[in-house]
């Protein structure tokens, strides 16, 4: 399942943006119920023009600060070396 954007261009060309994707990592039948694990990912961000109209019709700016920049990247473990 996803969320999208669809850019029309100047040219009529039309571009779609995936903005977030629910990532399923496990899939079971559990007593007659599926239950199913994952997590949302962000691979693309709103275009100006969509941050324009959900300004526009009242979502405030602070709001939409939080769906435009990127997550903190984890942090890589250093790789320690011994000395020579």
């Amino acid at each position: 399942m996803d969320i999208s954007e669809c850019v029309i261009l100047p040219n009529g060309d039309r571009e779609y943006h995936t903005l977030f994707r629910y990532v399923i990592t496990k899939n079971e039948l559990v007593n007659g119920k599926y239950k199913i694990e994952g997590h949302f990912e962000q691979p693309e961000y709103m275009s100006d023009h969509l941050r324009g109209k959900l300004m526009q019709f009242g979502v405030p700016e602070d709001l939409l600060a939080q769906f435009l920049k990127p997550k903190a990247a984890p942090k890589k473990k250093k790789k320690e070396v011994e000395p020579e």
